[in-house]
């Protein structure tokens, strides 16, 4: 076993390739298992350990097919985090039917609980979530509102500490 390494997708690459791997783990996708040219094609042989991708074989196509989707759509690592990228959060967005960001940060990533989340990235995250579902600016501002109001109330997060993330984040690029 090993990391997977698809250099195309770099820096996004490796942690995008186990979280796609890990959301088709054991899905009934319907997608006869490539062959190991059709993963060397995926990417181009000079750019996937193939050997390292065999053992995701059982899970058809699908992980491949997302990252060229999500490549092809323009895929950028996101400012304040740079292992997640834009097309793979827009994606996440419209196939888990994402309407809250408090959903997005705490349910369907593991920025919140892995305690990744800075005020930057809640941002970011958020001009995500509004341009897919087309809210307006005082709607995306109510939604981060909401979203600090309940980080602080469950969880003992406050803006404050968001931003000093911000600081740390930074001070490791």
């Amino acid at each position: 076993g090993g990391v997977a390494v698809l250099d195309h997708l770099d820096p996004v690459g490796p942690a995008l390739f186990h979280r796609v791997a890990q959301a088709v783990q054991g899905a009934d996708t319907g997608v006869a298992a490539p062959g190991e040219n059709q993963f060397a094609g995926a990417a181009g042989a000079d750019h996937l350990v193939v050997d390292q991708v065999r053992g995701h074989a059982d899970k058809g196509q699908v992980t491949f097919l997302l990252a060229d989707d999500f490549v092809a759509a323009g895929d950028r690592p996101l400012a304040a985090h740079p292992g997640y990228g834009s097309a793979e959060i827009r994606h996440l967005i419209r196939a888990e039917h994402v309407e809250a960001l408090e959903d997005l940060i705490c349910r369907r990533t593991s920025l919140a609980i892995s305690g990744e989340l800075s005020a930057d990235l809640l941002d970011e995250l958020l001009a995500l979530l509004a341009g897919e579902r087309g809210w307006t600016a005082e709607r995306a501002a109510d939604e981060r509102a909401r979203t600090l109001d309940r980080l602080a109330a469950l969880h003992d997060v406050t803006e404050d500490m968001l931003r000093a993330r911000n600081d740390t984040t930074r001070a490791a690029s």
